[in-house]
């Protein structure tokens, strides 16, 4: 018997894969550090593609199958949102009246303001003159 230079658990001599962490035994990681990475959880060196820490014994698989669950949510948000938009923009003719009709409201809103500002300025000199001592006469 010898142990898992992954996971530290107990396996056969001759065995070539993990009973317990899954890892390949064939791949010789302390020579090749492309097939290392860190774990999660405590940091120490591992394989790569290893289920569980040696070190911690943390659950390594459960926190990448949750890492690729968000990719796959954001995913159909996405879609959701362009199909809504889509379905928003498509109907061209009710747009172009809902912006004729937000033009016309705009250009009288326009007009309203300056009548307002314009008779504003009237009662404001209306207001001097008669400061000055002039009468005022409306008809």
């Amino acid at each position: 018997m010898k142990k898992c230079s992954f996971c530290a658990e107990e396996i056969k001599d001759a065995a070539t894969k993990c009973k317990h962490c899954k890892s390949d035994l064939s791949i010789n990681a302390k020579s090749d550090t492309a097939s290392i990475e860190k774990c999660p959880f405590c940091k120490e060196q591992i394989q790569l593609n290893s289920l569980k820490c040696k070190h911690c014994g943390g659950n390594i698989a459960k926190i990448k199958k949750q890492a690729l669950v968000a990719p796959v949510a954001f995913g159909c948000l996405l879609v959701i949102i362009l199909f809504f938009l889509i379905i928003l923009f498509s109907s061209d003719s009710n747009n172009n009246d809902s912006l004729e009709e937000f033009r016309k409201a705009r250009d009288e809103a326009q007009k309203n303001e300056a009548n307002a500002q314009h008779l504003k300025d009237l009662m404001d000199t209306t207001k001097q003159l008669q400061d000055q001592g002039y009468e005022i006469k409306v008809k």
